[in-house]
């Protein structure tokens, strides 16, 4: 980015940027907004340049609310008794048909 920018250079060499700041706003810096960027950026603080940067590229809202959505096919478990052949446990009816399987 600075050698697209050698401004940066120089913003870093009499302190108006900081190194950590200059890889926050690389993502965001464009031929077009360069000195503006540098300008709002000069003497600021990492958590400053965050907010700056929040301003250059908005992230879209999270949802203000959740829609609950229903388990609809859950499985039922049953325990079903099959006199001599024993007790099944099965899910969505299929303890019933094992009874008449083991008969």
């Amino acid at each position: 980015m600075a050698r697209r920018h050698p401004q940066i250079f120089d913003a870093i060499a009499d302190g108006r940027v900081h190194l950590t700041g200059v890889v926050l706003l690389a993502p965001h810096v464009t031929d077009e907004n360069i000195d503006e960027v540098l300008a709002a950026a000069a003497h600021r603080t990492k958590a400053e340049i965050e907010v700056l940067v929040a301003r250059l590229a908005p992230k879209a809202d999270r949802p203000t609310s959740l829609t609950r959505i229903e388990p609809g096919g859950a499985p039922r478990i049953a325990l079903v008794e099959c006199g001599s052949a024993g007790i099944f446990a099965a899910a969505n009816g299929l303890a019933e048909r094992l009874c008449e399987f083991g008969r």
